[in-house]
């Protein structure tokens, strides 16, 4: 499954939601609607293209919801790989693109977490490459709405999952949009240490540029 955008034709507006920015929750509230075409977000997205190109985008309200980079990564690690068993396919890329220094992320898992997950982050973008299911969970969500690096429209609305804006979500749509699908309680910081916060602060750079300066 890829991040999607939502295109509702008759309403004029385009909402667009990386995963972990409460993907599922919107995905089931638009969807199950049959409100809106939906795109899935390929590699150069050519059918939302072709969209964009038939439809005066002026007519349009472009929102992105986005949340805050360094929680989003943590969300991910949280879910997708700390309360996974070691048999888990993700281990498998891990032990791949770490090499040596899987030994010591194998150590430190469960013991001083903040040394396992620096070391995902200083890895991240190998973790990344070649695997379309955790790209979408953690590429820079500017690239949502940007083609070649160069925006594809200006937008006209941020929405921050952690301050998520639902009176304004309510002018867009009468069905209701709640959290459905809530990782376990965790405390984030628990994995950060100050090299993970650098890197994952360079890491998504344009995303703290554009949404949390």
């Amino acid at each position: 499954m890829y991040s999607k955008i939502y295109a509702d034709t008759e309403n004029k507006y385009i909402i667009m939601v990386n995963h972990k920015c409460g993907f599922m929750s919107l995905n089931t509230c638009l969807t199950d609607k049959n409100l809106v075409n939906n795109f899935d977000t390929v590699i150069d997205n050519s059918i939302f293209k072709s969209f964009l190109e038939a439809n005066n985008m002026d007519e349009y309200k472009k929102i992105l919801i986005v949340r805050e980079p360094i929680q989003r990564a943590c969300s991910y690690y949280n879910q997708f790989v700390f309360t996974r068993f070691h048999g888990h396919p993700i281990f498998n890329k891990l032990r791949r693109v770490m090499g040596n220094d899987y030994i010591t992320f194998e150590r430190n898992f469960t013991g001083d977490k903040p040394v396992a997950f620096e070391l995902f982050c200083k890895y991240l973008q190998d973790i990344m490459d070649n695997n379309p299911m955790i790209n979408v969970h953690l590429q820079p969500q500017y690239k949502l709405f940007y083609d070649n690096e160069e925006p594809l429209f200006t937008l006209d609305k941020i929405i921050k999952q952690e301050s998520f804006d639902y009176e304004y979500f309510k002018t867009l749509t009468t069905y209701d949009y709640g959290h459905m699908n809530k990782s376990r309680s965790y405390n984030y910081e628990d994995f950060l240490n100050d090299n993970s916060i650098a890197l994952l602060k360079e890491f998504y750079k344009k995303d703290y540029e554009l949404f949390y300066s």
